[in-house]
């Protein structure tokens, strides 16, 4: 899409949400219909490689914006409907995102008697502490969530198309819990390094369709006020899995701990997604922050993952990739509950680049800064 048009889908976005914004949503159309929305502007410099789309040059093409649309047909029956815009600089994987998508697109039901509730459609997976608020600003320390356990771009998926059933159980109690359970399949995009001469390589990317997803997360509450802890497990099938012929079951595990108290965060959460004979992934981060006033907090994270290649051709068998080395400081000041700007920096020394590497190439050594300006409403 042309530049014309990028931003005519970005400046629709934002006098839709301008305009939302001078009313309450309980005012929008009738009682029945709701709409809320999120934008993050961002600014990211690079010192070294292309790092998350973030070049040497600067770059202000760096945003995620959406509208979301509820309309309740009755008091336990919902319609969803949230549009999305998402920029990452100069990432290859921009040419596979449309400028405008349907991000979610599902009906929901509330079985009031069980509290139990059904989601069909596009919907968000119930996975990790930040997957269904990974793109909302205001909710995220930093500007992304967590790479090394949610990804972005590539080798990641937000939403399921099919069904999800979230359970609470023994809600009331200091050990309350809550299941969630989901079926269907989802699209992900896909990215290789090849060689393409003696002495160069070149990425190649494909979008992938996971069939026969199945999966589930349980939640456990504490009488610690704040603090959680999860745990959750996938299964899904893909062909041709990293271009390599064939089909290919993938199995996923992950371990959250979620404290979140009056003054200060802590959350740390691991991941493991194997796919037998082809690649072995182990990832994981830790956050803290402190909250100095009620609109300033300082924050730290530390990522890390490794990629385990076995069988790829031209690699020594069980090739073991330094994917994320990432150690994050950064500020936050929120101006109101629903306005926050954010300043950090981040020191790498890793593969998570998008600089065409050689796949046995050293990890490269670098740092990006990236300022954000995020609202809701």
């Amino acid at each position: 899409m042309s530049i014309s048009h990028r931003f005519a889908a970005t400046s629709a976005l934002a006098l839709i949400a301008s305009a939302a914004m001078v009313r309450p949503a309980s005012a929008q159309g009738t009682d029945k219909l709701s709409i809320h929305g999120y934008l993050t502007q961002g600014y990211a410099i690079s010192d070294s490689a292309l790092i998350e789309g973030i070049p040497k040059e600067g770059t202000t093409d760096y945003r995620r914006a959406a509208l979301l649309m509820r309309y309740a047909t009755t008091d336990h029956d919902n319609f969803v409907l949230q549009i999305a815009h998402r920029r990452l600089g100069n990432s290859p994987s921009m040419q596979f995102e449309p400028d405008v998508k349907v991000d979610w697109a599902f009906y929901e039901h509330t079985f009031a008697k069980a509290s139990t509730r059904l989601r069909v459609g596009k919907a968000p997976i119930p996975f990790g502490i930040y997957n269904e608020t990974r793109y909302v600003g205001t909710q995220l320390p930093f500007y992304r969530a967590p790479y090394a356990m949610y990804h972005e771009g590539i080798y990641t998926s937000e939403t399921i198309d099919g069904v999800s059933l979230t359970q609470p159980i023994f809600a009331g109690s200091a050990w309350a819990m809550e299941a969630n359970g989901y079926a269907g399949s989802f699209s992900y995009l896909d990215f290789l390094t090849t060689r393409v001469s003696p002495t160069a390589y070149a990425y190649i990317g494909q979008r992938e369709r996971a069939s026969s997803t199945l999966g589930g997360q349980l939640w456990l509450s504490t009488p610690v006020d704040g603090l959680r802890f999860g745990g959750g497990a996938t299964r899904y099938t893909v062909q041709n899995a990293f271009f390599q012929p064939g089909k290919y079951s993938f199995d996923g595990w992950t371990g959250s701990v979620d404290g979140k108290f009056d003054r200060f965060i802590t959350r740390s959460e691991y991941r493991r997604l194997i796919a037998h004979k082809l690649m072995d992934y182990r990832g994981w981060y830790t956050q803290g922050g402190v909250a100095l006033t009620q609109k300033l907090s300082v924050n730290g994270q530390a990522e890390r993952a490794n990629y385990i290649v076995p069988v790829i051709p031209g690699l020594t068998p069980g090739y073991k990739s330094a994917l994320v080395r990432d150690d994050a400081a950064g500020v936050s000041y929120s101006f109101t509950p629903t306005l926050m700007l954010k300043l950090e920096g981040h020191r790498t020394k890793d593969h998570n680049v998008e600089s065409v590497l050689a796949p046995t190439a050293a990890p490269v050594q670098g740092k990006y800064f990236i300022s954000s300006l995020s609202l809701v409403f």
